[in-house]
């Protein structure tokens, strides 16, 4: 059952929208109401963190070897490799997160 405070509605430039609604986007929460306002936000959120984590992959050089290695021996592009690692990772942090509520 919804809230009183989630049906409360925000003016934007683009007309009139649900306090709920703009405030999953503007936090990055997926807790709109919307399955697939969720989802987008959850795969935004997703591809965040893993350019965060392929930045931070990229300035450790033992492990920015240890992946190119890695990749190597796969005959993958090391490039596609630390990005598919990197998203692997960021799918982790999102499930962690679900566990945790």
């Amino acid at each position: 059952m919804a809230e009183k405070n989630d049906l409360q509605y925000i003016s934007t430039p683009s007309g009139r929208m649900l306090f709920r609604t703009y405030a999953a986007i503007k936090l990055k929460v997926p807790d709109s109401g919307l399955d697939w306002l969720d989802e987008m936000i959850t795969r935004s959120f997703r591809n965040e963190v893993a350019q965060r984590v392929l930045v931070a992959q990229m300035s450790l050089e033992p492990f920015f070897k240890a992946i190119g290695r890695k990749a190597k021996q796969e005959s993958k592009d090391p490039l596609l490799y630390h990005a598919e690692v990197a998203l692997a990772q960021g799918n982790a942090f999102i499930e962690a997160e679900k566990t945790e509520k």
